[in-house]
């Protein structure tokens, strides 16, 4: 069924009322292409008859389905963002068009957050090894032992450099077995 000014309104309507994509059908481009056509005819004609209400009409039309596209990019861009968070991909009410949009966006964004979870892994290890590691080189030589956190450490040889648990290297360090690196 043909796509008419009435459902144009009604699209805009529901769009403007919902924060979520509203369902415009199937093939709605299509329809959407076939209504603007049909318009500028309408259009074109109104301009030779001199009949303003008609060119009034598809003055409207544009500005209603430009409004409508605005509405639908921030949705499509808002979905990509919340997808690429929480990883749930829907392509619930998306046009054909926009499915490809979307994964295009969610392509990107998802590379762009890639960014930034490096950089925290990256820092979240280092800040790890510095605040719960200590690097030590063995004095003497150190048997197989169990440490307080029950992992089994050693044997180091002498003059052998580690980076051990803090508390395992200060114990270490403190019986004199290890210096501080």
């Amino acid at each position: 069924m043909p796509l008419t000014y009435d459902d144009i309104r009604r699209i805009y309507r529901l769009e403007k009322n919902s924060v979520d994509l509203v369902n415009a059908g199937p093939n709605f481009s299509e329809q959407l292409r076939e209504l603007v056509e049909k318009e500028k005819e309408n259009y074109f004609d109104s301009i030779k008859t001199a009949s303003f209400s008609k060119a009034k009409d598809f003055s409207n039309l544009k500005k209603l389905l430009e409004e409508i596209f605005q509405m639908r990019e921030k949705k499509l861009l808002n979905k990509a963002l919340l997808t690429t968070r929480i990883e749930d991909y829907n392509k619930a009410n998306l046009t054909e068009e926009e499915v490809v949009t979307f994964d295009k966006l969610l392509k990107i964004l998802t590379e762009n957050r890639k960014i930034i979870e490096v950089l925290f892994d990256e820092k979240a290890e280092k800040q790890d090894k510095s605040l719960n590691n200590l690097a030590v080189r063995i004095i003497k030589e150190v048997p197989n032992f169990v440490g307080s956190d029950m992992k089994e450490y050693g044997p180091y040889s002498e003059s052998q450099e580690v980076i051990i648990p803090h508390k395992i290297g200060l114990l270490l360090v403190e019986k004199g077995l290890a210096q501080k690196v």
